[in-house]
């Protein structure tokens, strides 16, 4: 019901017309914690809701964020550019993957994580 392990990401966005062009990045590695609720779901309702392939968790995460802002004549500064700081940094979200493997699933997750409001991306389970 519980799973604990580490987390990577990267996440990068920017804007560009009439000549003005940014670019953020961010990148942030941490541990997280995860309630998985999809098999307490299969006991109480006692039907097969596929647990090998669905999973539907509740999370925690603290981390550290790294965040690059630059722009279009090339200036970069990191780290107090448009409130986006480097630092520790906390998230809670609820989320849903999709096992494509065995070992590894697509997920989307939804709260505020460590990125914005939602997040999506690749699980690797290891056993």
């Amino acid at each position: 019901m519980f799973g604990v392990g580490p987390f990577l990401g990267y996440a990068t966005y920017g804007y560009g017309a009439q000549g003005f062009r940014y670019r953020w990045t961010f990148s942030s590695f941490g541990a997280r914690v995860d309630f998985h609720y999809w098999e307490l779901l299969e006991e109480t309702l006692e039907t097969d809701l596929n647990s090998e392939q669905f999973d539907l968790y509740l999370a925690a995460l603290a981390g550290y964020r790294v965040s690059k802002y630059t722009s279009a004549d090339g200036v970069t500064v990191g780290g107090n550019v448009f409130s986006y700081n480097n630092g520790l940094t906390l998230a809670l979200t609820v989320g849903g993957r999709y096992y494509i493997k065995p070992n590894i699933a697509v997920f989307l997750e939804a709260g505020r994580g460590l990125f914005g409001l939602t997040s999506v991306g690749v699980t690797l389970k290891l056993k």
